[in-house]
């Protein structure tokens, strides 16, 4: 009889033992998963800090690119020589400054929402994208879609023409400060102005050296644009190759 209880003993000791064992497998795992997602949620954190330094250097950049079109009408209007003519009436020399702005120059003083973020440039058919504030010219994002560009440049959604639609109040904004500044008519007399009939002809050598500053900052401004967009195009690549990693991990 004594002999049979200790049996029972050791059987239920042994039970016990390997119920432990399970146990600690159970907690082991537990515990691996824990670390894996505390390495993912490090791998996370660490991609949204990348992300805000690309972003603060695509900034820069675009900063870069509004400041080398300034210099470039700057390089123009330095190149010729100093006008003076005489009027009659004093209260003419007293013009606005806003006035006496180039082309360029009011452009880089348009306001931000004004601009396209694909184009770099001020839109004439602001298209809103519905549930956002985002707008975009609509050549550019009807081309963005149609060439196999599935998802917002800016917001990662997924796209359809159906999306936008025409952002009249803006539309009617940009075409009163056109209207404003004068820009369609200065763009129309630049086309048809003869410059040789309102400044002196410029010597062989200073047409050199102008012609010569004029293409280093267009080969600059280029090369800026260029390395916008690669740039843009990198950073929506890697982040979907996040995206899909995270996605196959779970």
């Amino acid at each position: 009889m004594q002999g049979s209880t200790t049996n029972n003993a050791a059987a239920v000791t042994m039970n016990d033992l390997l119920a432990a064992t399970q146990n600690l497998a159970t907690i082991d795992k537990a515990l691996g998963d824990i670390r894996r997602l505390l390495e993912a949620k490090a791998s996370l954190e660490a991609d949204v800090q990348a992300l805000k330094l690309e972003k603060a250097r695509l900034a820069q950049e675009v900063s870069a690119l509004r400041n080398e079109q300034i210099d470039a009408s700057s390089v123009r209007a330095s190149s010729l020589p100093d006008l003076h003519f005489d009027y009659d009436d004093d209260s003419s020399s007293s013009d606005d400054s806003e006035e006496e702005l180039t082309h360029s120059e009011r452009k880089a003083k348009a306001p931000e929402r004004f601009v396209c973020p694909l184009t770099l440039e001020i839109m004439n058919h602001p298209m809103l994208q519905k549930g956002t504030k985002n707008n975009y010219e609509r050549g550019a994002i009807l081309e963005w879609i149609y060439f196999g560009k599935a998802t917002c440049p800016l917001t990662r959604r997924k796209l359809h023409p159906g999306d936008f639609v025409l952002n009249e109040p803006l539309q009617r904004e940009i075409e009163q400060w056109r209207e404003k500044y004068d820009m369609q008519d200065e763009s129309a007399q630049e086309e048809d102005m003869d410059s040789s009939e309102l400044v002196p002809t410029l010597t062989p050598e200073e047409e050199q050296r102008n012609q010569k500053r004029l293409s280093l900052v267009q080969t600059k401004r280029n090369g800026s644009t260029k390395n916008l967009m690669g740039l843009r195009e990198r950073i929506l690549r890697k982040r979907d190759a996040r995206v899909e990693r995270r996605m196959s991990q779970r």
